[in-house]
């Protein structure tokens, strides 16, 4: 079963991104996260979402 919500950690091996890269993308808005405490997480429909409006490289 797939977790509805990943920490910061979990994103970026799910990503295939950099964590200061995954960081970036939070800040220009492109990842939306949410406060669990004192985490930070990422909802799993958001990582999906920020995958599907990925555009093709060209």
């Amino acid at each position: 079963m797939t977790p509805l919500l990943h920490d910061l950690a979990s994103a970026v091996d799910m990503l295939g991104i950099s964590r200061t890269r995954l960081f970036e993308e939070i800040k220009a808005g492109h990842i939306e996260t949410v406060k669990l405490g004192k985490r930070t997480m990422i909802k799993h429909a958001e990582l999906e979402r920020y995958v599907a409006d990925l555009q093709p490289a060209a």
